[in-house]
């Protein structure tokens, strides 16, 4: 975008591009075109944010795969009825990941060494535990090449 003053920024051409003015200039009807319009913009930002969201197995041991992605959204695939080990594979390009689950009872979580877990919800001595209870509950950890700085959110 050459330097224009905001007066003269036209702003489906300069925030989306040609294309997409052009589009929505030939008008089929506006109505019409705004549904198009939307459908094109949600298009564009999945394809620019790209977040997949994977059904996670809780059913044994509980690997976090981020298929080589950079962010990954998790959903457990059944509420979690005992003790589980947290692991992390294919992660040379991960970032973050946010995983959903749902607890039945209060179960010993043992996670990966590498997961660093605030104070209040650890197990005392154990840096990498946390005793759950009985609810949903959001983790969102972030990836600093070296260890997951973990949240946890709950009981929803």
């Amino acid at each position: 975008m050459a330097n224009k003053k905001i007066t003269e920024l036209d702003p489906i051409t300069d925030f989306l591009g040609t294309e997409v003015s052009e589009f929505v200039q030939e008008g089929i009807n506006k109505q019409g075109a705004v549904h198009q319009l939307r459908d094109y913009i949600l298009s564009f930002v999945t394809q620019l944010v790209k977040i997949d969201i994977v059904a996670l197995d809780t059913s044994a041991g509980i690997d976090i795969d981020m298929d080589g992605d950079s962010e990954r959204w998790f959903v457990g695939s059944q509420a979690i009825n005992g003790d589980r080990n947290w692991s992390f594979s294919n992660i040379a390009n991960a970032r973050s990941f946010i995983a959903f689950v749902e607890y039945d009872g209060s179960y010993e979580q043992t996670f990966d060494p590498s997961v660093i877990i605030p104070g209040q919800y650890r197990v005392p001595g154990f840096p990498n535990k946390w005793l759950s209870y009985p609810g949903k509950f959001k983790f969102k950890a972030d990836f600093d090449g070296v260890n997951w700085w973990m949240e946890i959110h709950g009981d929803y």
